[in-house]
């Protein structure tokens, strides 16, 4: 009886273990997918910025370089 109550306790914290590894997963794949987005604006913005400055300097110098 005893070694049934064992098996089952050491599967249940088996499946714990997995839930809690699977969450673990999800919330890493979370913070990278975010970490992505998060430098993908910041370039966007970084290219906007230097397209801009760009142009202005274009119109300043008459538009011949």
């Amino acid at each position: 009886a005893t070694s049934e109550l064992d098996n089952k306790t050491h599967s249940e914290n088996l499946k714990q273990m997995g839930d809690r590894s699977d969450t673990l997963k999800r919330e890493s794949l979370d913070q990278v997918t975010n970490r992505t987005d998060t430098v993908k604006i910041q370039s966007i913005k970084f290219c906007h910025q230097l397209t801009h400055h760009q142009g202005e300097t274009e119109e300043r110098s008459g538009g011949n370089l």
